[in-house]
């Protein structure tokens, strides 16, 4: 039995919820409310898997996804840190 069998599953997004909800933004060209938020959350694809490995795919990204729990406040924090003159993200 591989140590993989022994962890935990836990959801991951892929792609990450956070450049789902980035592209979302941006496809629009303003900020989403909390239901437009929520839709993109809901139809994202997420697959589960050990904890190691997604704290290896955490780490391959280079930054923490958005908590699928928290996901409006999250965003709107994604949006600050990414833009801070408010004008929201761009990639």
């Amino acid at each position: 039995m591989s140590d993989d069998e022994n962890e935990p599953l836990v959801p991951v997004f892929v792609p990450s919820l956070a450049s789902l909800l980035i592209a979302a933004h941006d496809r629009l060209g303003r900020e989403l409310d909390e239901d437009e938020v929520g839709a993109v959350r809901d139809a994202a694809n997420v697959v589960m898997m050990p904890l190691g490995m997604a704290i290896a795919q955490t780490k391959s990204r280079g930054y923490r996804d958005v908590n699928p729990d928290r996901v409006y406040e999250e965003y709107l924090e994604l949006r600050r840190v990414l833009r801070p003159d408010g004008a929201g993200p761009a990639v």
